[in-house]
């Protein structure tokens, strides 16, 4: 079986959209019938972790500005 995963350093091939907002909604509530929901085992404040880590492995061109 070869899974259907997304390459994390390409935003351009996200299925769900690659804004924070959307990769955050991937995570917790599933993407289609390959991903599963994570909302019950990972708590709001790590889902933003994963979702700044996820990000931070975009090409640096691609990643968004760091607002201070």
């Amino acid at each position: 079986v070869i899974a259907d995963a997304t390459d994390l350093t390409s935003p351009k091939l996200y299925k769900s959209g690659s804004s924070e907002g959307e990769i955050y909604r991937s995570i917790r509530d599933g993407a289609g019938e390959t991903m599963p929901s994570f909302r019950a085992q990972i708590g709001d404040e790590d889902l933003w972790h994963l979702v700044n880590f996820i990000r931070s492995l975009w090409p640096e061109a691609q990643r968004p500005k760091v607002v201070e």
